[in-house]
């Protein structure tokens, strides 16, 4: 089970490094609900082409 801990690890480090780059972008959506998130791009996506 170590290595499970080694890889939450990583790939947590892996989104402290990507969230550095968040300013850059207009919408930022955070998958910690795959609905919401779902739901959330769909809106993003929507209301951009209804510009």
């Amino acid at each position: 089970m170590h290595w499970l801990f080694l890889l939450i690890e990583k790939r947590v480090g892996k989104a402290a490094y990507e969230m550095t780059f968040a300013p850059q972008f207009d919408v930022v959506i955070l998958n910690d609900n795959l609905e919401t998130a779902k739901m959330e791009a769909e809106k993003v996506i929507k209301d951009f082409f209804e510009k």
